[in-house]
């Protein structure tokens, strides 16, 4: 499953940093969250950069609690909208 991850990202339209990003990401990731992108990168290239982006600001957000829980907010109604 994480090399048809790695190969969905590859051939994405993402920049070379993002890709990069998500190379780094697969390493440390526990297993379970690897079909879960899988599908939500499969089913749409919008998918893919919105993951991207929302992991990305999740980071930086990471010594706000306030701006993370909203960025937490925005992203599980993204999803859920995404895996309708």
């Amino acid at each position: 499953m994480i090399e048809q991850l790695k190969e969905i990202i590859k051939k994405s339209k993402l920049s070379e940093e993002d890709k990069k990003f998500w190379e780094e990401r697969i390493k440390n990731m526990p297993e379970e969250m690897i079909p879960v992108l899988e599908i939500l990168f499969q089913s749409s290239e919008k998918n893919i950069t919105l993951v991207t982006e929302l992991t990305k600001e999740k980071i930086a957000a990471a010594g706000d609690p306030e701006k993370l829980e909203k960025i937490l907010k925005k992203e599980k109604e993204l999803l859920q909208k995404a895996l309708e």
